[in-house]
């Protein structure tokens, strides 16, 4: 299956967002809960976010973009 690389914002977000998620969660020491956004649209995506510090992400464009098994494929990579 090829996965579509998304709407034109989605590859410049998705790095910005993951600096403000980084910057975040270290000025708080990580007391903050951080919902990750922008430009998730792979697992890779999702776990950068998370590795960031991210506790939770919204996945909107790319669960449009990708369907419902996007959401199913990071679940599942998440507990392997």
């Amino acid at each position: 299956m090829k996965l579509s690389s998304g709407s034109r914002s989605s590859q410049p977000l998705r790095h910005r967002a993951t600096e403000v998620i980084r910057y975040l969660h270290q000025r708080s020491e990580g007391s903050l809960p951080i919902i990750g956004v922008g430009g998730i649209h792979l697992i890779a995506d999702a776990r950068e976010k998370l590795a960031a510090g991210a506790a939770l992400i919204q996945v909107h464009s790319g669960f449009i973009y990708e369907g419902p098994g996007l959401v199913k494929r990071i679940n599942q990579s998440l507990v392997k």
